[in-house]
């Protein structure tokens, strides 16, 4: 059972319904990456060989021209 939110069911969030990948203004946040956590992920990557080296300094760019 699903406690009240204060919204109306049309303002809330229908989780079995395809929204598309237009419309993520509908979940009210802001999408937050840490440049500092993806370093760290595609270094362990690179670091246990599951990523190609020049495949990391292209992430690696991608990362900090963003």
């Amino acid at each position: 059972m699903s406690r009240p939110t204060g919204r109306s069911r049309s303002q809330r969030l229908d989780l079995l319904r395809s929204y598309g990948l237009n419309n993520v203004e509908i979940w009210g946040t802001a999408l937050i990456v840490d440049p500092r956590a993806q370093l760290r992920e595609i270094t362990d990557l690179a670091e246990r060989g599951l990523m190609w080296l020049d495949e990391f300094e292209r992430q690696r760019r991608k990362i900090a021209d963003a």
